[in-house]
């Protein structure tokens, strides 16, 4: 699987002499001594490709001396950067220096400072096109401006969702932390990408009710039973809300037991994500299928409001005349049957029939209803409400 390291290059005053070595210790204790931590991360991961990417008066003749690309190149380059008119052809030559090198392939780039919108979006770009045809990237914010690690972490966002990518690791060499031995700790901010990715997990989920989206990340938590999430998605989509209980009761037991000290993130939102569920608990059929139409109607899914809760006064009905909620020619006869002596729930059962089919020949009553959202709301709400207090 081909793998791309993206790092930085920030800018320093000449007299500073470019960046210091430092003796980077990663969290197995490994050390490697070098001036750039990109070097450091080029031994250790041996990505495929290493690209750097600076601004128009970065310090790419440090970057030239340290690969040894000789005097005449370095001339060049430091002249380019204090007319802050590095270029592209003259940064490919650099990369063609830093390849033989560091002994992978190597490209360096130009980046704008980041001051607004327009800037930050290019920033996003540029690292975009430096992974083309690779499929897992590294992020080095070591080196740079200070408002990189949030640019490279958005990038990281945008990089897995729109172009496929696996962001591999996000690294930072801490050089203000090190010790007096010089010893510079690096950590790992992949954490940063698992809150952003259960963060976007939760808001899918509140749009849309489909807890399936979490799967993944219980998986990587350690948590056997995250498949169940799927299967009662799957359920609950297709009506059987009995079967899609009982697999979120058999998964909702696990999640109390995640081990925060391994997997942080996941036992953060592990309790919201329990609240999200709590609707299995509820004793009756009828009160879950309540439940679930609630659910829908907070958010705006019409048609699932009003399916679930002609589904959920039909089994109210069935277990309070004592009947099996699950026999079919039971809730067609007694459907039947509501229909002609329940005005509450003939008015539901118009509505459902009218969300689902769009074209049907509408009722005077259903042609009021349906003239803006907020009488649609309003009514369901109100009949939902009618019905369940039987």
């Amino acid at each position: 699987m081909k793998t791309a390291l993206i790092s930085f290059l920030g800018k320093q005053r000449r007299v500073e002499g470019g960046y210091r070595p430092a003796a980077y210790r990663f969290p197995d204790g490994e050390v490697v001594e070098t001036r750039y931590f990109a070097r450091a991360l080029r031994q250790r991961l041996d990505p495929d490709r290493i690209v750097i990417l600076g601004t128009a008066s970065s310090m790419w003749d440090v970057l030239a001396e340290d690969c040894d690309a000789g005097a005449e190149l370095w001339s060049e380059v430091t002249d380019a950067i204090d007319r802050a008119a590095v270029d592209q052809p003259l940064l490919d030559r650099v990369a063609e220096a830093v390849a033989t090198s560091w002994g992978c392939e190597a490209r360096l780039g130009l980046i704008p400072f980041g001051l607004d919108e327009t800037e930050q979006v290019a920033i996003l770009h540029a690292m975009a096109e430096a992974a083309e045809g690779m499929r897992r990237v590294h992020l080095d914010v070591t080196h740079g401006f200070r408002s990189l690690p949030m640019l490279a972490l958005m990038a990281a966002f945008y990089l897995e969702v729109v172009r496929g990518l696996k962001i591999a690791g996000i690294h930072y060499g801490m050089f203000e932390a090190r010790d007096a031995r010089n010893n510079t700790p690096v950590a790992r901010l992949d954490g940063l990408l698992r809150f952003g990715r259960w963060i976007g997990a939760l808001r899918q989920f509140d749009k849309d009710g489909d807890y399936s989206v979490f799967a993944t990340l219980l998986e990587a938590a350690g948590v056997e039973e995250a498949g169940r999430l799927a299967e009662a998605a799957f359920f609950e989509r297709t009506g059987n809300v009995r079967d899609a209980a009982r697999r979120i009761s058999t998964l909702h037991r696990s999640l109390e037991g995640i081990d925060g000290a391994r997997f942080p993130a996941a036992a953060m939102f592990a309790p919201l994500l329990a609240e999200r569920l709590d609707w299995f608990r509820k004793p009756a059929l009828s009160a879950k299928e309540w439940a679930l139409a609630e659910e829908y109607l907070n958010r705006r899914d019409y048609f699932r409001a009003a399916l679930l809760a002609l589904e959920a006064a039909l089994t109210a009905e069935l277990e309070r005349r004592g009947m099996d909620a699950a026999g079919f020619d039971a809730r067609r006869d007694l459907h039947e049957e509501l229909r002609e002596s329940n005005g509450q729930y003939r008015r539901l059962n118009s509505l459902r029939n009218q969300i689902a089919h769009g074209t049907r020949k509408r009722s005077h009553d259903v042609e009021r209803i349906m003239r803006d959202e907020t009488t649609l709301a309003a009514t369901l709400r109100g009949l939902m409400k009618e019905l369940r207090r039987g």
